[in-house]
């Protein structure tokens, strides 16, 4: 089936294959929604506790509300989670309970609001629904289940990056309006996790190739003071510093690193050593990079060294191509800011940690960013057609391997919770380091 050829044609759209597309994209979210409402459970683990139940106590408690805004916005272990926060508040003041259950489907809905945005995208290239089946495939497995269903990730990983992206997205209009929506999205967005940080350097990327250089000197202001008060009270012993040492003794782990967390979608031999476990990641890491970066100077080598205005138009297909160039490089940006930092910081704990469930979902969107700009920028329709033939075998099979590998993960966590929280309520330990436990001194000291 040539896709080009009938993308243009109404009964191609509306017909047998639209709906197939359309049926295809509902199985994804139906089986995601399944497994969170079969495996998730309305019990707390570790930080779970102090982040939401203990917030709400230290909420309702602070009687002035200079308290409670700071409450809202004081930090948690290594990060500020004030979306988290007002999502707790207002299930809170809707039901009356901390539902853990609930902050984790109120997180799912960003997860869906990110497929939402690739749609967006997608849209504008003018292109058979069929070519955006891979997305959702993609986006909706579980090999992220430690994200997905575990209240505080979800929390962050999930509503950051939805957040991140939707701030780029504004940002790649070019339009003064949405600037100002940018500009907030993106200091709630900061202080709902310290990787909401890294969208001030994707913002100011999309800024300066678009030569908004006003936009750009506020842009810069108002994140170098969200960056000052995001940390000007962060407590001590985070632990980062060993991570220096630890790159001097080990840089070439943390050059590893870095490939095998890109291409940690890949990573189909969870269960052999480590050292075997990361070459198809590392190995297709280091094809995912070189891909994004021709595909980065094959979209932005037409504006450097250009004047002002050269490439703009009027012409309304071409500022939908510039407008998602934008967008892709900005998301490109803060993928490879946040993946050089775990890089850095996270292979002290083990090299595992480079494929932890709790990462993975940047894996994830990052193949999907490549998948839509190649679509994007289809030069023949061979190319397209063969393209999105690919990415329909691969998504497939990517979804398939991580329904079966994680199935019996995520029934086996489900049980443990259970057990911790069976354990926890007839002899006060079971759910880690929490209030009236012997060891819950670890909550508070480093």
């Amino acid at each position: 089936m040539k896709l080009v050829s009938l993308s243009n044609s109404q009964s191609f759209q509306s017909g047998q294959m639209r709906l197939l597309a359309s049926g295809l994209i509902a199985m994804a979210i139906l089986c995601f929604c399944v497994i969170l409402g079969v495996y998730v459970v309305d019990v707390p683990w570790i930080d779970d506790i102090d982040a939401f139940l203990s917030f709400i106590i230290g909420y309702i408690d602070a009687p002035t509300l200079g308290q409670k805004l700071d409450w809202l916005i004081r930090p948690n272990n290594e990060h500020r989670i004030l979306m988290g926060k007002l999502i707790t508040l207002f299930l809170y003041k809707l039901t009356g309970v901390v539902s853990y259950r609930w902050l984790i489907f109120a997180a799912f809905a960003f997860l869906l609001g990110l497929l939402a945005l690739f749609y967006r995208v997608f849209r504008s290239m003018n292109l058979p629904l069929l070519a955006f089946v891979p997305v959702a495939f993609l986006l909706l497995q579980p090999q992220y289940y430690l994200t997905s269903m575990w209240a505080i990730t979800a929390m962050q990983h999930q509503v950051v990056v939805m957040m991140s992206f939707v701030t780029i997205y504004l940002l790649a209009s070019g339009d003064q309006r949405r600037f100002g929506a940018a500009l907030g999205m993106q200091v709630l967005t900061s202080l709902s996790m310290s990787n909401g940080l890294f969208g001030w350097i994707a913002g100011a990327v999309v800024l300066a190739l678009q030569r908004q250089w006003i936009r750009l000197g506020i842009w810069l202001i108002v994140g170098v003071g969200t960056i000052v008060f995001y940390f000007h009270d962060f407590p001590d012993g985070q632990g980062n510093e060993s991570s220096v040492s630890f790159f001097l003794k080990y840089p070439y782990l943390v050059f590893l690193g870095f490939f095998t967390f890109t291409g940690g979608l890949f990573d189909f031999f969870s269960m052999a050593s480590i050292l075997w476990r990361s070459v198809l990641p590392t190995l297709a890491g280091l094809v995912i990079i070189l891909a994004m970066l021709v595909l980065l100077w094959r979209m932005n080598e037409p504006r450097l060294g250009r004047l002002i205005g050269a490439y703009e138009s009027s012409n309304r297909a071409t500022k939908a191509l510039w407008k998602r160039r934008y967008f892709f490089t900005g998301c490109y940006t803060f993928l490879m800011v946040n993946a050089v930092i775990v890089a850095f910081l996270r292979p002290r704990f083990g090299y595992e940690v480079m494929l932890i469930s709790n990462y993975m979902i940047y894996p994830a969107v990052l193949v999907i960013l490549l998948y839509l700009n190649v679509l994007s920028e289809r030069q023949t329709e061979l190319i397209l057609n063969r393209w999105v033939g690919f990415g329909l075998v691969v998504s497939l099979v990517i979804w398939g391997n991580w329904y079966i590998v994680q199935l019996p993960k995520m029934a086996f966590r489900k049980h443990q919770i259970l057990t911790y929280a069976f354990n926890q309520k007839h002899n006060k330990t079971g759910l880690g380091p929490s209030w009236g436990v012997p060891f819950w001194i670890w909550l508070i000291e480093p």
